[in-house]
């Protein structure tokens, strides 16, 4: 027998596998987070790509807004506070820099931390709300979608976003010009989401990608300048630092993701047990549904996968239990009405569970699961079991 360790929430949890059985066990490239935070961020600033260094860009008088995607795993804050002090320091004043924190724009109503030290005295901070916040129109992109972007954010002389880049189950990495459906309209969220049931709209994949097309457009439209990004390891610790035109400073951290998380596969496995990569990961069940969709080209069409997730924050976003009691081909054409909150992941789970069972150990009630379609396991090992007996 073979030990194989997970992830789960703030610990591990482990299953037994025959050496028989065992094809391969899949995990991240070994790599060293980057050692200094603040250098990094200073040298991406001051050696951007394809545009000219913050320096260049900021005079007295200036006003500048920040379009923040506060991600997950806190590191966007610690990038903020090294910024926008920065900013201060090249000669902008406060008063005239206006941070503009959204909220995930795949979890729109999963309400951001605040940061635990605050920003220099004197920049404003807004928290944009999809539905409450003013936005205006600045045009349609060619897939559809009304981009409809808040004021304080367009009324800026120098437009600036600073997120997070790491995989994404539909729009293939989150990060540079995903920001600006942070702070965008419902109804630009809507058509953005319409996208990602679109057989292109894969995690990992950028080219051919109607979700990341859509966005790269939007975000043209909105009139972005400039991005500061983040790479993320699975741990959720920077890997790397990139600031310059949206789109370059973007790809250049999704090239530092994909060599540490893209792997070969052997072939497909008829039993996968896979871990969204424990917390923060897998705190909400809606965000740790993402690993199932990541996966889904591991897994045979006659196998099953067993997801470990804690889920110590539920489910994460109200109403998507029920939205797995619809009826799909309506559930679709819904939202391309109007904006439902987590329908395409919804439809995206119930597509795979129309082809193989998922067996989900967590501290969520059998009751929810079962509600989604889901099969309940009390342990990992006891999901493993259950997965034998389902091919």
């Amino acid at each position: 027998m073979v030990e194989c360790w997970l992830p789960y929430g703030d610990t591990e949890v482990s299953v037994s596998v025959p050496l028989r059985k065992l094809m391969a066990t899949v995990e991240p490239k070994e790599g060293r987070p980057v050692e200094d935070l603040t250098y990094e961020v200073m040298r991406a600033v001051e050696k951007p790509v394809h545009s000219e260094p913050l320096r260049d860009m900021l005079k007295p008088g200036i006003k500048v807004s920040v379009a923040v995607d506060p991600g997950i795993s806190g590191v966007v804050w610690e990038t903020l506070r090294i910024l926008v002090p920065r900013m201060t320091e090249l000669g902008v004043e406060a008063e005239d820099v206006t941070v503009i924190v959204g909220r995930r724009f795949d979890e729109p109503l999963i309400k951001p931390r605040k940061p635990r030290r605050p920003l220099p005295e004197g920049v404003r901070v807004v928290w944009h709300d999809p539905v409450e916040t003013p936005s205006e129109r600045v045009g349609v992109t060619s897939l559809g979608t009304a981009v409809e972007v808040c004021k304080a954010f367009r009324e800026a002389d120098l437009k600036v976003s600073v997120s997070e880049v790491r995989p994404h189950p539909s729009a293939g990495y989150v990060g540079g010009r995903s920001v600006i459906l942070s702070v965008s309209s419902l109804e630009t969220l809507r058509g953005n989401m319409s996208l990602m049931l679109d057989r292109m709209a894969k995690p990992g994949l950028i080219n051919g990608n109607p979700v990341h097309e859509d966005m790269v457009e939007a975000s043209m439209m909105a009139g972005l300048d400039v991005s500061l990004n983040v790479a993320l390891d699975e741990r959720g610790r920077p890997i790397a630092v990139s600031f310059g035109e949206p789109m370059h400073s973007f790809l250049e951290c999704v090239k530092a993701v994909e060599e540490r998380a893209s792997v070969e596969l052997v072939g497909r496995a008829g039993v996968v047990v896979a871990s969204p990569g424990g917390a923060p990961w897998d705190r909400f069940l809606y965000r740790a549904l993402d690993a199932l969709i990541h996966v889904e080209e591991a897994v045979k069409r006659s196998g099953a996968v067993v997801l470990v997730a804690e889920c110590s924050g539920g489910v994460g976003v109200r109403g998507f239990v029920e939205l797995f009691s619809k009826n799909p081909r309506a559930l679709r054409s819904e939202m391309h009405r109007r904006f439902v909150p987590g329908a395409w992941k919804a439809l995206a789970v119930s597509r795979m569970l129309s082809r193989r069972p998922v067996i989900v150990s967590s501290t969520l009630p059998m009751r929810t699961l079962m509600r989604m379609g889901l099969t309940p396991a009390y342990t990992a090992q006891d999901g493993l079991m259950k997965a034998y007996e389902e091919v």
